[in-house]
């Protein structure tokens, strides 16, 4: 039996699930931020975004992995579930980056999205070098997982099998082992500048550590969330004019969002 989810439902979704989250993270200790257009949701509308589909957090690279671990533990008897990089038990899972989902969700369609923040040099040339390298590596691992995923129409399926001819000689396994090599090369702790390896931005997702600084809780809908120390120059970096709408045409073609439920 299935049905489908409008736009609204898919955030009333994915609003429990990070409530769970923070619950959890505030019980046991941990820290993480909401970033990208979850911080401007909250700042601009006190929510999510109402045309937005997911959420993302991130999570200091040191401190990821028993963030993770933690959620799985917690979330033993809930309706969610953590999908890790690389987990084959899961069809379409493509990123490089955690994802929390419905335990009967394709992780694609509905979740919070756990970026790594990730140390990196200070020096402006090797930045845009190693932000290439992150790229590539990342891009083959996730051509190669998309080349093997059968959601699509029979053309799209098409496509993918001339990926696979294509990426034959790619192992993916090794792309996401050097991707997550890469990610640690420059320790967090030690670092003036963070990046988020799996954001779509390149190097405008490199930004001064210190506009993380110590998360402050501001209003999200009926809870009180954390966002980064700096919001007001994390926000004005990504967006410029923030408060400013998109195109309306933009807006209703994003409304239109819908997502399938097994139940």
């Amino acid at each position: 039996m299935s049905r489908v989810l409008s736009l609204k439902e898919v955030q009333d979704y994915s609003t429990e699930m990070l409530r769970a989250i923070d619950q959890i993270s505030t019980r046991r200790n941990l820290r993480y931020y909401l970033v990208c257009g979850s911080v401007l949701g909250a700042v601009r509308h006190g929510g999510p975004i109402p045309w937005d589909y997911d959420v993302d957090i991130t999570v200091p690279l040191p401190e990821l992995g028993h963030f993770c671990d933690v959620l799985e533990e917690e979330f033993a008897s809930t309706p969610y579930r953590v999908v890790r990089p690389g987990d084959r038990s899961v069809e379409n899972n493509i990123t490089t980056f955690p994802r929390v989902t419905l335990k009967q969700m394709n992780p694609r369609k509905m979740h919070i999205d756990i970026f790594p923040q990730i140390g990196i040099t200070s020096d402006p040339e090797e930045q845009v070098r190693f932000t290439q390298k992150l790229t590539e590596v990342k891009t083959l691992y996730r051509d190669k997982q998309v080349a093997y995923t059968h959601n699509g129409e029979w053309w799209k399926q098409l496509g993918k099998l001339a990926m696979r001819v294509k990426l034959a000689g790619v192992d993916s396994e090794k792309e996401l082992a050097e991707f997550q090599l890469l990610c640690a090369r420059y320790p967090h702790g030690e670092a003036e500048f963070v990046t988020n390896p799996c954001g779509k931005y390149g190097t405008k997702n490199i930004v001064p550590k210190a506009w993380f600084g110590t998360p402050r809780r501001i209003p999200y809908l009926d809870m009180l969330l954390p966002v980064p120390e700096h919001t007001e120059e994390y926000l004005t970096h990504y967006y410029k004019d923030y408060m400013k709408y998109p195109p309306r045409e933009e807006i209703d073609r994003m409304m239109k969002y819908t997502v399938v439920l097994e139940d």
